[in-house]
Parts: C-alpha cells; structure tokens; sequence
C-alpha cells in the first residue's frame, strides 16, 4: 500500500452561536450523510451510492432534515469520483468544485494521482473544502490500464490492492465486513449484492436519518466509459448555497424533517442565508 500525504490541516468544524447566527453563510449547510461502495467486477467497475443528504445543526450535530435523489458520483474526463461528506465550503457545492478540477484540465494516470490533484487543486482554488478534506473520503476509479480503485481518506491516497472493493465505511466494525462477492461475478450480481449490503448497513445501525434513498449505481468499462445502471441524479443538485437557498425557500427542495421544531428552525436559518444571498447579489 503506497501512501501520499496532502498535507491537510485539520480543521474543527465552528460551534455558532445565537450571536453568530446572521453572520453565518453555512449555518443551514452542513450536510453530511453517505454510504458509497466501489467494487472490481470481471467486465467492469461499480460504482454504488446512496442519495441521502442529511442537513446538521452546527451547534448539537443532530440531524434536523434530510433529503433524497442527491448525486454523489461525478463523472470526469477520465474515471469517476464518489464523495462521501461535507458536501459544501461555506459558498460553493461539491459538483462546482469537481467541475471546476476536470476543466483545470489536470494531468494524472491513475485515480490515487487523481485524487492527489485534485487535493492540491484545492487547497489552492477552494481553501475552505480543502480543510474538510481531512474529515471527508473520496473513492476515484478506472482503468489505467488495469482496474484500479483509489482513496482519499485520514490526508492520503492510496490504491485499494489487491482488494476487490472498498467502501467509506469498511474502516468501521460494521457489517459490511461481511460483504464477500464471489470471484469473477459479473456488474449486475455485484451491484445488487452491493446495495444490498449497503441497505443492511443503513438498518442494523440505524442511519435512517443520514443515509439512504434509492441508490445510484454506475458502471465503468474497460475504455472509461461510463453507464448508468440504476438512477442517475446528475444534475439534481445546486453549485452555490444561494441558490440552494432560494430553491428551499421557494420549496422546490422536499425536505423531510426530525421533528415540527426542526422545521420551523431550518425555515429561520434558510431565510438568514436566504436574505444574505439578496444582499451579496444587490453589491
């Protein structure tokens, strides 16, 4: 196993007070929630996420809110991306920040060098990620020529081998552990066998709340083509918390909420963000 440090500083989420509240742009946008699985397959890679986000107090860390039918499987010029994690930087969604990578043009052979570039990318473009990188994991794979699954986790990259698969929570004592593929099984037995194993995870330790929805499940041939197998939400989501912001307002965004208390807290905290956004565009 080689490892590469990025140097990550960590970085402890802020405790945000009353006070702090309406000088806050991320108060309703810690987002966090993800369960993700890529596994070797004999004609292919998959890729399986869920779609849950799960929306966070910054001041007790409970879950107030969630929704479903979020992407978190992002297609590059060359291998895919899963993100499990903070979701935003305070002003910028994830599916930005990728975007803005690929179209850096970056130069790699493999998804570990993948993901070391787009460590360095940002820490220079987008500081604020960067620091969350330390407590987010991100799964890159494809062929180069032979397959490969990489992972962003604790600062580092490395390649998972000579494991066929790996998930954002196998470090846990989980009962993914138990997930045991047959050799030489093909896409579509892997994918299900995966959600499976994904779903029984969500249940037997009860992350409801945070994980969940239906599952994405993409399939990556030998050239780094890609197909869809099981709902693409590419494009279901925002790059700015504002207009995330305006989308919840203007309740195009369902969320299903802890408690009637949690509504009426997150309706508040969305229209500080909401009003902010109004007077940063008005500038």
């Amino acid at each position: 196993m080689r490892l590469k440090s990025l140097f990550i500083l960590t970085c402890l989420l802020p405790v945000i007070s009353n006070a702090q509240l309406k000088n806050s742009m991320n108060i309703l946008f810690k987002t966090q929630g993800t369960v993700m699985m890529a596994v070797k397959a004999k004609d292919g890679i998959i890729i399986v996420a869920d779609s849950r986000i799960a929306y966070k107090s910054s001041l007790s860390n409970d879950v107030l809110a969630y929704r479903d039918g979020l992407p978190k499987i992002f297609l590059l010029k060359k291998f895919t991306i899963a993100v499990a994690g903070d979701f935003s930087d305070g002003e910028f969604f994830i599916r930005k920040i990728i975007a803005d990578f690929d179209n850096s043009k970056p130069t790699y052979r493999t998804p570990e060098e993948c993901l070391f570039k787009f460590g360095l990318f940002t820490k220079e473009q987008y500081p604020a990620y960067f620091k969350k990188l330390d407590s987010n994991i991100l799964l890159c794979a494809g062929y180069c020529p032979e397959q490969s699954i990489a992972v962003l986790e604790n600062n580092r990259t490395y390649t998972v081998a000579p494991k066929t698969w790996v998930s954002n929570v196998d470090n846990e004592m989980d009962s993914l552990h138990l997930f045991d593929p047959p050799p030489n099984a093909g896409s579509k037995q892997l994918a299900y066998l995966a959600e499976s194993a994904m779903a029984g995870y969500i249940k037997n330790f009860h992350k409801e709340n945070e994980m969940g929805g239906l599952f994405s499940v993409l399939k990556i041939s030998f050239d780094n083509s890609s197909r869809w197998l099981k709902n693409d939400f590419t494009g279901n989501d925002y790059l700015t918390e504002c207009e995330a912001a305006r989308a919840l307002f203007n309740k195009k965004i369902k969320l299903r909420y802890a408690s009637d208390k949690n509504k009426e807290l997150l309706r508040e905290m969305n229209k500080v963000v909401k009003e902010k956004c109004a007077l940063a565009k008005s500038r």
